[in-house]
């Protein structure tokens, strides 16, 4: 049996139950069953496909939570897939679940102001700020407002939904 941490995930390589098998976990889940005997090309390949993954973003829809090192990511809101931290989870049925959601209600007022459902009547950029303040400047210099496209900070020119790409 081989046991190594790589990448932060905890591997382990040992001969498997049936006759000429090698089993290999990644954090404790089997991600292989290959046949062989070389306990060490089975642990390297399984490393192969962990470069792979740490090349992509956190992406729930294509890989489990075993396959990310711990604190890498955060679990969606159903707790099943995992997903970037502060991120939305690209899973497809929570992707789904996202879109069939009621849309926020949201009155648009002359002057760049808009009154949401609970009465509360503010600008654009006021309904963004705490949005705008949680994002790094790097990351607030790169988002735009899903629905108009406006840059944070600024009032957005129709129908915005305050959501952040």
């Amino acid at each position: 049996m081989i046991t190594e941490t790589y990448r932060g995930r905890k591997l382990k390589a040992r001969k498997g139950s049936e006759w000429g098998t090698i089993l290999v976990t990644c954090n404790g889940e089997p991600v292989s069953w290959p046949t062989g005997s070389d306990l060490r090309k089975a642990l390297d390949s399984v490393k192969a496909q962990i470069d792979g993954i740490d090349l992509e973003r956190v992406n729930g829809d294509r890989w489990g939570a075993h396959w990310y090192a711990p604190g890498s990511y955060e679990m969606c809101p159903e707790g099943i897939h995992p997903q970037e931290r502060g991120g939305q989870c690209q899973h497809f049925t929570c992707v789904a679940r996202r879109a069939a959601a009621p849309a926020q209600s949201v009155t648009y007022l002359p002057g760049g102001c808009h009154e949401h459902a609970d009465g509360e009547i503010v600008t654009n950029s006021e309904c963004h700020q705490p949005e705008i303040e949680a994002l790094s400047d790097a990351e607030a210099m790169r988002r735009t407002c899903d629905d108009c496209g406006a840059e944070p900070g600024t009032e957005c020119t129709w129908s915005c939904s305050s959501r952040w790409t």
